[in-house]
């Protein structure tokens, strides 16, 4: 995702806004109008990447914070910390949109009822913030909390006591890490009582159709739930994390951050998942390992 700023700011400026050491190579005039991770880098952009092995070079177009020079990119911050620096930079421009985004104290529960969404039902002690869309034929339970930008589809159901499109909880040197993205969940979804779901930082936190999530289920920052995967009760999906399509995961399950579980794959009770998981892979265990036997045993949930 593209986050864009109302105006644009030379380089000049921006670093003269921070209260970090650094040190700026690349064209002095350099104007930047928007924030975005590296994917979407543009000739206006701003990025950041903490590991130094870079291999996109030539797809790198705008000004990119990094702890090492790097002679293969024109434009660039070299700073002790490219992701506090970063953070910093983003909580600074987008102040004002992070507090509405963070702290909302206006429930729009009421205005959403006045658009008298098809067989919609918000329960009255809902919570609902600015910009938040639904589908038709959903349901939103009692004392959930839906904050601002949240996107709905058709046919979810929320139950009780459910959080979706928070900030996460991520602290670096005191600084906050900003979430700017969204959370957006797609038809058929079904999640249970007692859930977090968390908005993403620079992209937006995904869930995909039909999928299903029990009760008291973390799921952090920019995660990937794709179609039809199931989520047992008591499980953490931390941030960055991408489950593929038709996946089972069981009661309690760990998974670390940033990785990826492969389609049709089985995660079994318990399990703590630290590295790539294969597609159609059993995985049981701390640290999980694949297994082959107790199919039915393990995948009952």
């Amino acid at each position: 995702m593209i986050f864009k700023l109302k105006k644009e700011i030379s380089i000049k400026n921006l670093i003269k806004k921070i209260s970090l050491n650094s040190i700026y190579y690349g064209n002095k005039k350099k104007l930047i109008n928007n924030f975005c991770s590296i994917k979407y880098s543009n000739t206006r952009s701003l990025s950041f990447i903490e590991n130094d092995n870079i291999n996109q070079h030539k797809e790198i177009q705008g000004i990119v914070i990094l702890k090492k020079k790097n002679s293969f990119i024109k434009n660039q911050i070299i700073t002790k910390d490219p992701r506090l620096f970063f953070n910093k930079i983003v909580n600074f421009f987008f102040i004002s949109e992070l507090k509405e985004k963070n702290y909302p104290t206006k429930n729009f529960k009421d205005h959403y009822l006045k658009k008298n969404i098809k067989n919609t039902i918000i329960s009255d002690n809902a919570f609902l913030g600015e910009k938040v869309t639904f589908g038709k034929n959903c349901y939103i339970g009692k004392n959930v909390v839906i904050y601002p930008g949240t996107r709905i589809g058709n046919n979810v159901v929320v139950l009780d006591n459910t959080v979706l499109g928070t900030f996460g909880m991520g602290y670096m040197k005191g600084t906050l890490t900003p979430h700017i993205g969204n959370l957006i969940i797609r038809d058929d979804v079904k999640i249970g009582s007692n859930c977090t779901v968390v908005r993403g930082t620079l992209e937006n936190t995904i869930i995909g159709k039909s999928v299903k999530i029990g009760n008291n289920v973390n799921i952090g920052h920019n995660v990937k739930i794709l179609d039809n995967t199931f989520i047992s009760s008591s499980s953490v999906i931390a941030g960055g994390v991408k489950v593929e399509a038709n996946c089972k995961l069981a009661t309690g399950i760990s998974v670390k951050n940033n990785v990826i579980i492969g389609k049709n794959s089985k995660i079994g009770i318990g399990t703590v998942v630290v590295k790539n998981v294969k597609k159609n892979s059993m995985i049981f265990g701390n640290p999980g390992k694949k297994i082959i036997l107790l199919e039915k045993i393990l995948w009952k949930i």
